[in-house]
This record gives C-alpha cells, sequence and structure tokens, in this order.
C-alpha cells in the first residue's frame, strides 16, 4: 500500500554485519553476478520515505562451494575456453583485473571486468602465446593472483 517504496537489497558474509549492497524501487529486480565461495545472508528492506515505515523480509542462508579460477585460455573462436572467465567474481562488488607479461609490464587491464578478456592487449592485439600473471583486486582489499597461459 506504500506510494513509493525502496527497496534495499542487505547481505551478511559469514556471520558478519549486514551491508547495503543495492537499492532500488524496481519490483521485478534481479542481480546476476556470480558469487565467491562463501556462506551468504541476504534480507530486503523495503522503506516509504512518505510514512517512515520499513519492514524487513525474512532471511535466506545459503552456501557456495570453492571454485576456480582458470590457468589457461584457448581464444581460437571455437567458444570453448575463449574467455578469462573467474566463477569467482564477486556478487556485488566490482572487480579490478591486471595481467602481466613474465617480465613484470602491464599488458592488459580493465578496472571492472566482466569476464570477457580473450588475450588481447591493451589495443585488442592478439598477445602472443605463453605464460601471463594476473591479478584481480576485489572491492574488499583482499586480491587473488595466478598465472593463465595462452594457447591459441
Amino acid at each position: 500500500g506504500w506510494t513509493a517504496p525502496t527497496y534495499r537489497l542487505m547481505k551478511m558474509v559469514d556471520n558478519g554485519i549486514w551491508k547495503k549492497i543495492y537499492e532500488t524501487s524496481d519490483t521485478n529486480y534481479r542481480y546476476k553476478k556470480s558469487l565467491l565461495a562463501n556462506t551468504y545472508t541476504l534480507k530486503i528492506i523495503t522503506s516509504d520515505d512518505q510514512s517512515g515505515l520499513s519492514s524487513e523480509s525474512n532471511w535466506l542462508s545459503f552456501d557456495i562451494s570453492i571454485k576456480q579460477i582458470p590457468n589457461v585460455i584457448t581464444p581460437n573462436g571455437d567458444n570453448i575456453n575463449d574467455y578469462f572467465f573467474v566463477n569467482e567474481l564477486l556478487l556485488y562488488e566490482q572487480v579490478h583485473l591486471i595481467v602481466y607479461n613474465r617480465w613484470g609490464m602491464k599488458v592488459f587491464e580493465d578496472i571492472n571486468y566482466n569476464n570477457n578478456w580473450d588475450g588481447d592487449n591493451f589495443v585488442a592485439k592478439p598477445l602472443p602465446e605463453g605464460t601471463y600473471y594476473y591479478v584481480l583486486k576485489l572491492t574488499d582489499g583482499e586480491n587473488k593472483a595466478g598465472f593463465v597461459m595462452i594457447i591459441r
């Protein structure tokens, strides 16, 4: 019965504090990003600015198991392992990807990575086959690093 409700999606990870992860007035909203391995608890807080009332939903808890970050991509156009697809992209946070060659030179960077790196450099030219090193900078300050081989 509220004329202009606001919906705040809240999360709690591993029994921590509640954190707002998204706010909308759209009742058909769907969040579609991947989850990191963790135990998640979600709830929605609905509020109405005109009346000053608010209401909380029940909590929903679920576990996401550990997933792997790939160490090989084969960007040859066959739609199999063509992209550096990180299964552990954060659900609500921005992920910053930096890729270095074996001499430590930065060859690719995306501050809002969305699983679309296909082994090209900054100017969309294919990098040579070989081993590259990546750093995934996560918003909460945690970084993940490793290597990925490009096989064409």
